[in-house]
């Protein structure tokens, strides 16, 4: 886990910026943070392909559903596509709440 305050806030504005939500309604934990934080190697803001899974391994270990379901059936791959809405070969906070809210919402 990287101690580092100002990246930390720095990471949380921008995931209540990016995905346009009052910070009251938006719902980032810690294990969000701190899992962004550890896979953002180059400190970009965005998640690579070999970022990615650094990320969805840190939310599979703390109990992430989508993460979990990610991780066991090894579909970093698609995950990733999935995630990359944009299509720029990065996947951004706002990417990947955005994607998990969907594919949340297709499991209901």
């Amino acid at each position: 886990m990287i101690q580092n305050d100002k990246t930390t806030v720095a990471v949380v504005i921008g995931l209540c910026a990016l995905i346009a939500q009052p910070i009251a309604a938006l719902e980032v934990t810690q294990d969000e943070v701190n899992a962004f934080l550890a896979a953002d190697k180059d400190q970009n803001m965005s998640l690579d392909r070999e970022e990615f899974p650094i990320f969805v391994r840190h939310m599979a270990r703390v109990g992430q559903p989508t993460a979990r379901t990610i991780v066991t059936f090894k579909a970093f791959g698609y995950a990733f596509k999935r995630a990359d809405i944009n299509g720029d070969r990065k996947v951004t906070p706002q990417e990947l709440r955005t994607s998990d809210d969907q594919y949340r919402a297709e499991q209901n």
